[in-house]
């Protein structure tokens, strides 16, 4: 057992190394997203009632009520329903290490979309996790229209996909237990470890829906700009309304990447520390402390890295903002340069009086 966990300690200073210096490029490519609603303020809006053969290969928002000839839904589990789109998902109860090498691991029962390998615990023995027995899964209509215009459900990117509200006669196979499909040995109030819980959330058919993409043949396809950005999106809303859901989803992929990746640097850091963290472990008076204060050391650390770095690559990705600092600092430079000059002529003049 020691020895697996001085292997796993050496282990993590290369990968803290590499999860440091990952967070670099994650920061760049991040920047250099395309917010999509800046782009959708180019479409052009349409009604589903009225087709228009000029737009022709433009991007366009067509607007009206989505309809499908199909019912949706999720044999042996969900009956089919009026849906466009449907996502299952899904959670195991299954055994969850907690802990450190340092002080310990315990075991607790929980329901989760992602069990652990129960293989990879510290102390498998009684800790058992079954492979999950049903995954997340989502289906689309083959087919759908709003008025005029045929869509391409499976195609596109719905936005305010909402929970479907589950009733006896919907589902099949389960007990239903607040709003999820429980499929089990036991019951939902005392599950066993193996057992799953499913949970629906659907894009609903005949509601007034915004799809933006390319018209095409009659058609609303996936729309491809200049630098392969697509745009294929549906949202229950008017076409302002998903300029502004674009906005939001753009602004908080964008701040959660951001995170994530001062996550990542500090992360690191604790990582390739974790030799001096394990040797003032074995202090019983510093021990706390010191790694406090390593922590501490090492969240500044990284949130002065990821400030430069955030910001270089903000600057570098933003044309006007490049050319605002390259002038700034061309003006700076020049600015210093007259003032050397002008000492140097002041230096001169003195010089000469003296000799004078």
């Amino acid at each position: 057992m020691n020895g697996r966990r001085r292997g796993l300690g050496l282990i993590a200073i290369p990968l803290g190394i590499i999860l440091f210096f990952a967070a670099f490029p994650v920061i760049w490519f991040n920047e250099g997203r395309v917010d999509l609603s800046v782009l959708a303020e180019d479409s052009i809006p349409l009604s589903g009632d009225a087709f228009s053969a000029e737009n022709e290969g433009k991007l366009v928002a067509v607007s009206g009520e989505i309809q499908s000839d199909e019912l949706l839904g999720d044999a042996p589990y969900l009956n089919p329903q009026p849906f466009i789109h449907l996502k299952r998902s899904v959670e195991m109860y299954a055994w969850d290490q907690t802990g450190s090498e340092e002080d310990g691991y315990s075991y607790k029962k929980v329901w989760t979309s992602s069990p652990e390998n129960s293989d990879q615990f510290d102390q498998p023995s009684g800790h058992q996790n079954p492979p999950m027995a049903l995954q997340a899964d989502s289906f689309s209509a083959s087919s759908a229209n709003i008025g005029r215009y045929e869509v391409i459900p499976s195609q596109i990117i719905f936005g305010q996909v909402e929970e479907v509200a589950l009733a006896e006669g919907d589902v099949t196979g389960g007990r239903l237990s607040d709003n999820q499909l429980y499929i089990g040995s036991a019951s939902p109030e005392s599950p066993q470890i193996g057992d799953v819980r499913i949970q629906y959330a659907a894009y609903q058919a005949n509601q007034f829906t915004t799809v933006f993409g390319k018209q095409e043949n009659g058609q609303i396809v996936t729309w491809r700009g200049e630098d392969d950005t697509l745009i294929y999106r549906g949202y229950a809303l008017d076409r302002e309304g998903g300029i502004a859901a674009l906005k939001t989803e753009y602004l908080t992929a964008l701040w959660g990447v951001r995170m994530g990746a001062l996550a990542m640097f500090f992360a690191g850091l604790m990582m390739s520390l974790s030799p001096l963290r394990r040797i003032l472990g074995y202090v019983p008076i510093l021990g706390n402390v010191g790694n406090m204060a390593i922590a501490g050391i090492a969240f500044v650390v990284s949130l002065i890295v990821w400030i430069v770095t955030l910001t270089i690559a903000i600057i570098l990705h933003n044309l006007i903002a490049l050319i605002v600092v390259l002038l700034l600092v061309g003006a700076a430079g020049y600015f210093f340069w007259s003032r050397r000059q002008g000492d140097g002529a002041l230096d001169e003049e003195l010089d000469l009086t003296v000799n004078a």
